[in-house]
C-alpha cells in the first residue's frame, strides 16, 4: 500500500520563496529482509506516479526502494546514508547499489541515487507571488519541463526558438563519420575503465595516476582535454556509466528573471556535486561568420577553443597574472579559472588569441569554454601560426563559435559567478573531431534548492576596447568587472 505526504519545511532567506515537500509516494509497510537469491524477480513495477518530472532522486522510492539517514551517534559528526532495496537488502554504497541494478537487471540508472546527506530528495523550491509563469519554456523538447516564472514584474523572456542540439552554421561541417568516431567492444556496460576504450581515450591524456571521468555518472572536476562518451558504435547499453550528457536534462530547473542579471537559472531540488545539468547549445559558426554577424549581438558567443586550451596547458604557459584589468599591448591577458571549473569549450566574450584588431567596430566579446593556462600562445605558434596544433591537425587557424543568441536552450540563461557553483566539461559523443566537443554543465558543489546556477565566463578585461561590463555576482571574491 501506497500513502502520500506533504510537508512545509523552513522558509528561504526572504519571504517571496518558501520550501515545499511536495507530495510524493513511500510504501506503509517497508520491506522486511527475507534471505534469498536477487534476481530480476526482486524489482517491483513501479507506482503510476512515476514520471520524468519527479525529483529524479525520488524515482528509487516509486520502485519500492527506500532512503535512510542514520544520524550520528554521540561523539560522532557524520550522518551516514543508506539505502533498503523492494527486496529489504541494505545497501551502504554506490558501488553496491550499482552491482545490485546490474544483478536485478534493473531499470533504473546509478545516477538515480544519492548518498550526500545534505540531499534532501523531497524539499522543492517555489516561489510564493509570480506574475508571469511558463510551465515549459522548451515545450515539450527536453525529457523535463523547465518552467520559467518572473518574481519581479510581468515581463516573459525575449522570444528564443528552443533547441536541444547543436547545429552547424554557414561552412561548417561536424564530420559525423565513422572517419571521427569509434566505439568500445564492452559487454559489462563500460564498468572497468582499464578496458573500455572510450574511457582510455578520457584517461590518455591526462597527467595522473588516479582515473578520471565519470564515476558513476557523476564528474567531480573539469577535464581540460575532453571526455569521450560511449556512442552509437559502442556495443555498451544505455545504462552505461560512461553515457551522461547524451541522456538530457534530468534535473529541475527554473530559468527566472533576477534583480541585475537579467535572467538566471535555478534548481528546484537539492544538487549534489558532480550532477550534470545541461547541455551548452546553439548555431556553429565560423570566427569570420561570427565576427561579421556578431556586433552588438555577441552576449551568447562561446568560442569551442579545446585545442587551444590544451596546446597551452601541455606547454605549461601558466599564467601569474592577478590583476585582470592590466593593460598589455598585443597580448591577450587571460584570467585561469578555478581548478576545478570549466575544461570544455566556454562561454567567454573574449578576443581570440589570434585576433589581433582592436577596432571596436568589429570586434566581439567570447566566452571561453575551458581553463586558461595561459595569456597567449607561444613564441613559436606567434611568429608562425602554421605552428599551432589547429592547423596542423586540421590545416586551419580560425576557432569556431557557438552562437545561442536566436537558438539556443537553458543553458544560454546560465549567468557569471567569479566563485562559480558550476563548471564546463568538453565531451566527444556524436564526432571524435577535436574543433566540436559538445558542452556540458556540471556542479561543482552541493547545491540546495532554489539557488542560481553559474558559471565563470572567463571573459578578458579589455579585450574589447570601449566596452566595460560590471559584475553583480556579489561573491567575496568578485573580480568587479567582466568586460
Amino acid at each position: 500500500m501506497w500513502m502520500y505526504f506533504s510537508i512545509i519545511v523552513a522558509p528561504a532567506q526572504n519571504d517571496s520563496f518558501s520550501y515545499l515537500e511536495d507530495k510524493y509516494p513511500c510504501l506503509k509497510k517497508k520491506p522486511i529482509y527475507q534471505p534469498h537469491t536477487c534476481s530480476h524477480l526482486c524489482e517491483k513495477s513501479p507506482i503510476p506516479f512515476v514520471s520524468v518530472n519527479l525529483n529524479p532522486f525520488v524515482i528509487p522510492e516509486c520502485y519500492g526502494w527506500e532512503r535512510r539517514l542514520l544520524h550520528p551517534k554521540s561523539g560522532q559528526n557524520i550522518t551516514k546514508v543508506i539505502y533498503i532495496t523492494s527486496c529489504g537488502r541494505t545497501l551502504q554504497s554506490l558501488k553496491e547499489i550499482q552491482n545490485y541494478l546490474i544483478l536485478v537487471s534493473s531499470k533504473l540508472t546509478i545516477d538515480l541515487f544519492t548518498l550526500d546527506h545534505r540531499v534532501s530528495i523531497y524539499r522543492t523550491f517555489k516561489p510564493n507571488q509570480v506574475y508571469f509563469e511558463k510551465m515549459d519554456i522548451s515545450n515539450g523538447k527536453e525529457r523535463v519541463k523547465i518552467s520559467c516564472v518572473n518574481t519581479l514584474n510581468k515581463n516573459s523572456p525575449p522570444y528564443v526558438d528552443y533547441c536541444i542540439d547543436r547545429f552547424p552554421g554557414k561552412d561548417v561541417n561536424f564530420h559525423e563519420n565513422d572517419e571521427f568516431l569509434s566505439g568500445c567492444s564492452c559487454v559489462d556496460n563500460c564498468q572497468n575503465s582499464d578496458t573500455c576504450e572510450c574511457q582510455k581515450k578520457t584517461n590518455y591524456p591526462v597527467d595522473s595516476e588516479e582515473v578520471v571521468g565519470y564515476k558513476f555518472r557523476r564528474l567531480k572536476e573539469a577535464i581540460p582535454s575532453g571526455i569521450y562518451e560511449c556512442n552509437s558504435k559502442c556495443k555498451c547499453g544505455p545504462s552505461c556509466g560512461n553515457r551522461v550528457i547524451q541522456n538530457g536534462i534530468k534535473v529541475h530547473l527554473q530559468v527566472f528573471n533576477t534583480a541585475m542579471k537579467g535572467w538566471g537559472v535555478r534548481c528546484l531540488h537539492d544538487l549534489e556535486e558532480g550532477t550534470f545539468v545541461c547541455v551548452y547549445v546553439g548555431e556553429v559558426k565560423t570566427e569570420k561568420e561570427a565576427e561579421e554577424t556578431g556586433i552588438q549581438k555577441d552576449e551568447y558567443f562561446a568560442e569551442l577553443d579545446l585545442i587551444e586550451s590544451t596546446e597551452r596547458k601541455k606547454e605549461g604557459y601558466e599564467s601569474d597574472a592577478e590583476d585582470p584589468e592590466l593593460d598589455i599591448p598585443n597580448k591577450k591577458r587571460g584570467k585561469r579559472k578555478n581548478q576545478n571549473s570549466e575544461d570544455c569549450s566556454s562561454k567567454k566574450k573574449r578576443k581570440n588569441w589570434n585576433d589581433s584588431t582592436s577596432d571596436s567596430k568589429t570586434a566581439v566579446a567570447k566566452k571561453s569554454l575551458n581553463i586558461k593556462y595561459a595569456s597567449a600562445t607561444s613564441m613559436s605558434t606567434k611568429k608562425n601560426p602554421n605552428n599551432s596544433m589547429r592547423y596542423k591537425l586540421f590545416g586551419e587557424n580560425s576557432l569556431y563559435i557557438l552562437d545561442a543568441q536566436k537558438k539556443g536552450n537553458v543553458g544560454r540563461y546560465l549567468n557569471h559567478s567569479c566563485a562559480p557553483n558550476c563548471f564546463v566539461q568538453n565531451a566527444f559523443i556524436d564526432t571524435h573531431d577535436l574543433r566540436f566537443p559538445q558542452v556540458g554543465f556540471f556542479t561543482k558543489e552541493y547545491i540546495p534548492a532554489g539557488r542560481e546556477l553559474t558559471w565563470d565566463y572567463s571573459y578578458e578585461v579589455g579585450s574589447v576596447k570601449g566596452l566595460m561590463k560590471l559584475c553583480y555576482c556579489n561573491s567575496k571574491i568578485c573580480r568587479g568587472r567582466l568586460l
